[in-house]
């Protein structure tokens, strides 16, 4: 309904057989015994018909300690373990690699551990990291000190920041490795501004602009191609300090008034715009 494609995270804990039965039941027909289960849900034929491509990323930010139990923080065993199941994955019956994109991911700001996993990996498709923006914020008495920095930030981590640095990681590599976004939004948790000023800025319509606009500069200047925003639904998240910060929702009311922050709302045209048919090349 809504013309995405799925980007599914696959349980770091899965085994090679439950990696390879995934496939099937995404892939296979409805006489396997994993596309018979899909097929007794209502889904006859593969869910790959229904999909330009389906993301698959092993674990939520396996290097994050906050995920303990079901993560793996030493980044060559975690590129050890993609290997694993990304070949299990591969050797499925069903498996079309025109239809799956094999998803590794990294800690966006730690180049050298994203080496590290990818060193140890060479069946992966694509790898990913989450750039967020605007961590902290300590300057917040006009629009100036709140939306400038937000929007120079963007085009700094395209020239010389993490998204650029992680790009130049992967380029090193010998095969070309494309580098995509798992997550992205502001991340404004830390900083001294009050609640007044923070409830101005991350569901703002300067915040929604901005957002769009890291993801379109990262696009243009990166080829970054496949970007995921976090969140869909959520109204608030409560800081360390007390403060509720209205991230990381897209939908603040979903199923009952579908209110949409600008965030959702710059997407969707942005979205629209880059899809359509009828765009044209300009010279400037």
């Amino acid at each position: 309904r809504t013309g995405a494609d799925p980007w599914i995270v696959v349980p770091l804990v899965y085994s090679t057989v439950e990696a390879s039965n995934l496939i099937e039941y995404l892939a296979g027909d409805s006489e396997t015994v994993y596309g018979a289960k899909r097929s007794a849900r209502g889904r006859q034929v593969p869910w790959t018909s229904a999909f330009s491509k389906i993301h698959m990323e092993l674990g939520n930010e396996a290097w994050n300690g906050v995920f303990r139990g079901g993560n793996l923080e030493h980044s060559a065993s975690y590129g050890t373990r993609a290997q694993t199941i990304f070949t299990a994955m591969r050797r499925a019956a069903s498996f079309d690699s025109a239809k799956f994109d094999l998803i590794i991911g990294g800690q966006a700001v730690w180049t050298g551990r994203n080496r590290e996993i990818q060193a140890a990996c060479n069946n992966n498709d694509t790898f990913a990291i989450a750039p967020y923006m605007m961590y902290e914020v300590n300057a917040w008495t006009n629009h100036q000190q709140l939306f400038a920095p937000l929007f120079a930030e963007s085009e700094m981590n395209c020239r010389t920041g993490v998204a650029r640095q992680n790009r130049e990681m992967l380029n090193a590599f010998s095969r070309q490795i494309p580098l995509s976004v798992y997550e992205i939004n502001l991340h404004t948790t830390g900083g001294s501004i009050p609640q007044e000023a923070l409830d101005a800025l991350t569901p703002s319509l300067g915040a929604g602009i901005a957002v769009a606009n890291s993801m379109l500069q990262m696009l243009r200047d990166l080829n970054i191609r496949d970007q995921v925003f976090y969140s869909l639904p959520q109204i608030y998240f409560q800081r360390s300090d007390g403060k509720k910060v209205r991230l990381w929702g897209a939908v603040i009311d979903m199923g009952v008034t579908d209110r949409r922050r600008p965030q959702y709302l710059a997407l969707q045209l942005v979205n629209k715009t880059i899809s359509a048919a009828t765009m044209i090349v300009t010279t400037h």
